[in-house]
């Protein structure tokens, strides 16, 4: 497991630049860290997070109890800690990106151990709103994770009409084929189940030159490669669940954003239109910091060094107290995105441009 985590961090750090397409003020705000929501039981969606992109990404699992059998889970991607719907915004080199996610993954996972087929929706119960679906999405993974009871959410969420106890007994009918895992604390066991599963897609998709971002059940990938990750997360899953079937879907993405109200559209005609609108915003004055961010990363993986207190033209000089000294800078032992090396130059012009918005 070290060793590819070792493989991954590295090829990540060397194939893959990072950025969030967001609109400089939008981007402020999510730098300030007061960007996060709250959930139905009033917890907030994400920890306060500066996003910093400047950091190098290096991920990690998070092993529980003691025990290597207990979670498993990658952590440490800024991605990770960012609202779900910024998410959409996140490029990889530059492109646009999509993120896959398993539907209902440790529910199905739990039904192919009874020799069982999910069917349907998980988190669709029979005289329930749509409405209801993410409190009652919610309420069956916590009863799921945690042993014995849960905190009951806020009273605000609940739908008129239907009590706490109600909810949980619906869940319980809804699902009366796993129902003995329920309170067992199961979770803990499958997230190194669902973990090795994200290692399989993370390390299948790098041997093919394609870097991911995980978030525990569900990944991010470059347009283009969408199609391609699927059938590595289906095999994958496959593999482990005894040939089992399991639905992906994909979360809203910037292209869906940039193209709403054009669904006739063709598929090649949606990419090659999005594209066109994608580029032609990244012009705009709104999204300076985003192009400069660009350059400061394509700068660091070149280990190009940026020592100069404003952002000056490639090939310009600076003065300073003991002369000029050329703004390309030396290369460093390694760049900036090897372990060894630092963005925190880049980091420092970023921060400048930012406390002047």
């Amino acid at each position: 497991m070290e060793a590819h985590l070792d493989r991954y961090n590295s090829f990540i750090s060397s194939n893959a630049k990072l950025n969030l397409f967001l609109a400089d003020e939008k981007m402020v705000k999510l730098q300030k860290g007061n960007d996060h929501d709250y959930d139905e039981f009033g917890y907030s969606d994400s920890e306060p997070s500066s996003a910093d992109l400047a950091s190098p990404t290096r991920l990690y699992r998070v092993f529980n109890d003691g025990r290597f059998d207990h979670g498993g889970r990658f952590y440490g991607g800024w991605w990770q800690s960012i609202r779900k719907d910024y998410r959409r915004f996140i490029t990889i080199n530059g492109r646009p990106t999509v993120e896959v996610d398993f539907s209902s993954m440790q529910l199905a996972m739990l039904y192919a151990q009874v020799g069982r087929q999910l069917e349907g929706d998980a988190y669709v119960i029979d005289g329930f709103g749509p409405e209801v679906r993410p409190l009652v999405k919610t309420t069956t993974l916590k009863m799921i994770n945690a042993p014995g009871g849960i905190r009951s959410p806020l009273k605000s969420a609940l739908p008129e009409g239907i009590s706490w106890k109600g909810l949980q007994e619906a869940i319980l009918a809804r699902h009366k084929a796993i129902a003995e895992f329920f309170g067992s604390g199961e979770g803990i066991r499958l997230q190194r189940l669902d973990s090795d599963i994200a290692e399989e897609v993370i390390m299948t998709m790098m041997d093919k030159g394609i870097p991911v971002l995980p978030i525990h059940d569900s990944f991010i990938v470059a347009e283009g490669h969408a199609e391609e990750l699927s059938a590595t997360m289906v095999n994958a899953y496959q593999r482990r669940m005894r040939g089992r079937a399991i639905s992906l879907k994909r979360s809203p993405s910037l292209f869906d954003e940039l193209l709403a109200g054009q669904e006739q559209l063709s598929i090649n005609e949606r990419h090659n239109v999005a594209l066109r609108l994608f580029l032609a915003k990244r012009e705009t004055p709104d999204y300076e910091g985003y192009r400069l961010r660009e350059e400061l990363l394509d700068r660091a993986r070149s280990g190009v060094s940026a020592r100069t207190t404003e952002v000056w033209p490639l090939g310009q000089t600076e003065s300073t107290s003991k002369g000029k000294f050329p703004t390309t800078g030396p290369r460093l032992e390694t760049s900036y995105f090897g372990m060894r090396g630092s963005l925190n130059p880049a980091k420092r012009l970023w921060d400048r441009f930012m406390s002047r918005r």
